[in-house]
C-alpha cells in the first residue's frame, strides 16, 4: 500500500553512492576474476535536499537517476506517515 510522508522538522539530504578512486594494487595482488569497479571505495554524492514541510510518496525513489537515498542530518528528522487511503479520506472530508 502506498504511503505518503511529510517532513515536520529537519530535512533530508538526497545522496547516492558512486565509485571513488580505486587503490593501485601490484599485479600480484590483482584478482583477474574480480571486477575493478568493486575494488573502488564508495563515495557519497550529494544530489539535493528534501526541506522542511516537503511531502513525498514512500515508493518514489529520489534523485535524477532514481538511485538516491535519504540521509538525515545530525539534528534528526521528524516525519509524519500516512497511508494513501487515509490521505484520500482526509481530502474528501474537507471538500
Amino acid at each position: 500500500m502506498p504511503v505518503w510522508y511529510v517532513i515536520l522538522q529537519g530535512s533530508f539530504d538526497i545522496v547516492s553512492f558512486v565509485p571513488g578512486e580505486a587503490p593501485a594494487l601490484p599485479d600480484a595482488e590483482k584478482d583477474p576474476f574480480f571486477p575493478e569497479d568493486l575494488c573502488a571505495p564508495l563515495v557519497l554524492r550529494h544530489l539535493g535536499q528534501r526541506p522542511l514541510h516537503t511531502g513525498f510518496w514512500g515508493l518514489t525513489a529520489s534523485g535524477p537517476d532514481r538511485d538516491g537515498w535519504l540521509l538525515a542530518n545530525d539534528h534528526g528528522v521528524t516525519v509524519a506517515r500516512m497511508s494513501a487511503e487515509c490521505l484520500k479520506q482526509l481530502s474528501r472530508s474537507h471538500t
